[in-house]
């Protein structure tokens, strides 16, 4: 599939920090939640995670990718609730980043 959607001409580097950004999204979450790599190129998801820069590989990135759901959130895009892993919601909370309601419409418990 990474074959197929490269040949397409989406950036192979694109599609590596999407996944990495969804990777870190999905951080602390059950298995079963977590969308398998095949379907996750074949419905484009990267396009979902292109926005952004990765950090170091420490608490940038989860706070990176809090920055970016809080963006989704905060402009009334929908967001999975089980996106939210508890790093991210942590960050989300301490940062500031969206109103507690907000969260707490998405069946989030602070």
């Amino acid at each position: 599939m990474f074959g197929v959607a490269e040949k397409s001409g989406v950036d192979a580097e694109q599609i590596v920090r999407a996944a990495e950004r969804y990777r870190i999204e999905q951080t602390g979450n059950s298995k079963q939640y977590v969308t398998q790599s095949d379907s996750w190129l074949i419905r484009r998801r990267w396009e979902n995670y292109s926005s952004g820069v990765l950090g170091k590989g420490d608490g940038d990135d989860v706070e990176a990718v809090a920055k970016m759901l809080a963006e989704k959130i905060n402009a009334g895009k929908y967001v999975l609730a089980v996106a939210l892993s508890v790093p991210i919601v942590d960050r989300l909370f301490k940062l500031q980043l969206v109103p507690l309601e907000s969260l707490k419409r998405m069946s989030v418990n602070v």
